[in-house]
C-alpha cells in the first residue's frame, strides 16, 4: 500500500530556495548532494515524495572533473553560511544553503547557482503554522516537523492546544519555528531549556485557574511533573494598564468583575494567597506578569534563559 501524507508540500518549480543538503558522497566520479527544501510550501518536498515513490527527487550532482568552479562556489557559498563550516564539500551533509533551482527535460529539476543561507531572505508566510488542528499526525504538525528539521531556525515546542495563541504571529514575524508537541505541563519549551512556560491571556484566566481547588488540581499535578523532569514551570501572565500588576504582591490590591457571575468579584488578594502557597509547595514554579503587547517576547526569552530556581530534589529511596 503506497504511503498517504496528511501534508502534500508544493512541487518546486524554478526558482530561489533554502535548501537543507541530507548526505553527501562520491560515486562515479561525482559528488552527490541530496537535499530538501527547507522552508515555504515545498518544506519537506523530498522527504514526502521518497515515502510515497521510493525515489529521492532532489539530487545535485557535481562532476569533479569538469565542475571544479560549481565546487568551489559551493564550498565558499557553505563556508559563508554563518554555520560551523566545513572543511570540504563531503561535510556539508546538515548544513542549509540558498540555490537557484531549475528545470530540464519538463521532469527533472536542477541546481544552476548556489549561494550562502544568509541571502536568503525567510519571510513569516515561509515558516507560519495555520491555525487549523495541530495534533500530531495532522497536516500542520508534520509541515512543522520538516521545518523544525531543515530551516536552521530557532525552534520553540508548542502545546497542541495553543494553535490559536498569539504566539503563531509573533514566532513567525521573528523567524522562529513553533513545533506541535503534547505537553504534561504548561504550553512552550525547547529541547534544551530547563524551563517550561504556560501562557496565560489575563488576569482574569489564572483567577478561574488557580481560585478554585477543582480548577487548581490539574496545575498542582502539572507542577509535579515538571519537577519529575528536572524543569521550572513559569507562568506568564498578560495584563492591561488598568490591572496595575507587574509583579505577584501587586495582586493584593486587584479586582475586578467575574466575567461569568452577575456582581461577583475576583479577589486578588485571595488569588494572591492562593499563589504563594502554590510556590510554596512547589519551588520550581513561578508567576510572571506582562503587558499584551510584550506577553510574546518574554515568553520566548524566558524558555531561553536558564533556570532560576532548581526543582525540588527527589528523595532517596529508603
Amino acid at each position: 500500500m503506497a504511503y498517504t501524507s496528511p501534508y502534500q508540500p508544493l512541487r518546486p518549480c524554478e526558482g530561489r530556495y533554502l535548501i537543507h543538503i541530507m548526505a553527501s558522497k562520491m560515486k562515479d566520479g561525482s559528488l552527490i548532494l541530496p537535499f530538501d527544501i527547507a522552508v515555504g510550501p515545498s518544506a519537506g518536498y523530498a522527504h514526502i515524495t521518497y515515502l510515497q515513490t521510493g525515489e529521492w527527487p532532489l539530487v545535485w550532482r557535481i562532476r569533479t572533473a569538469t565542475g571544479q568552479v560549481v565546487l568551489q562556489h559551493a564550498l565558499q557559498a557553505l563556508n559563508e553560511s554563518g554555520q560551523s563550516a566545513p572543511i570540504t564539500l563531503s561535510d556539508a551533509a546538515g548544513h542549509n544553503l540558498a540555490v537557484d533551482i531549475g528545470q530540464y527535460g519538463g521532469k527533472y529539476l536542477e541546481v544552476r547557482r548556489s549561494y550562502p543561507a544568509s541571502t536568503y531572505e525567510v519571510t513569516s508566510d515561509d515558516i507560519r503554522l495555520g491555525a487549523a488542528n495541530w495534533a500530531i499526525g495532522t497536516e500542520t504538525a508534520v509541515r512543522a516537523a520538516f521545518l523544525a528539521q531543515l530551516s536552521g531556525l530557532p525552534v520553540l515546542c508548542a502545546d497542541v492546544h495553543e494553535r490559536e495563541s498569539p504566539m503563531v504571529d509573533w514566532c513567525a514575524e521573528n523567524r522562529i519555528v513553533l513545533l506541535p508537541s503534547i505537553f504534561p505541563a504548561g504550553d512552550y519549551t525547547a529541547s534544551d531549556s530547563r524551563i517550561i512556560v504556560d501562557r496565560k491571556a489575563n488576569l482574569t484566566e489564572l483567577y478561574h485557574n488557580f481560585a478554585s481547588s477543582v480548577s487548581r488540581a490539574s496545575y498542582e499535578t502539572s507542577a509535579c511533573h515538571a519537577s519529575a523532569l528536572g524543569k521550572q514551570l513559569i507562568y506568564i501572565i498578560g495584563t492591561s494598564p488598568d490591572d496595575n500588576v507587574h509583579q505577584l504582591k501587586d495582586l493584593k490590591h486587584w479586582t475586578a468583575r467575574h466575567p461569568k457571575i452577575h456582581n461577583e468579584l475576583m479577589h486578588g488578594d485571595y488569588l494572591y494567597r492562593q499563589l504563594r502557597r502554590y510556590k510554596a509547595i512547589h519551588p520550581n514554579t513561578d508567576f510572571r506578569f506582562a503587558p499584551n503587547d510584550r506577553l510574546c517576547k518574554m515568553i520566548y526569552d524566558t524558555v531561553c534563559q536558564p533556570a532560576v530556581c532548581e526543582p525540588a530534589q527527589k528523595r532517596q529511596p529508603a
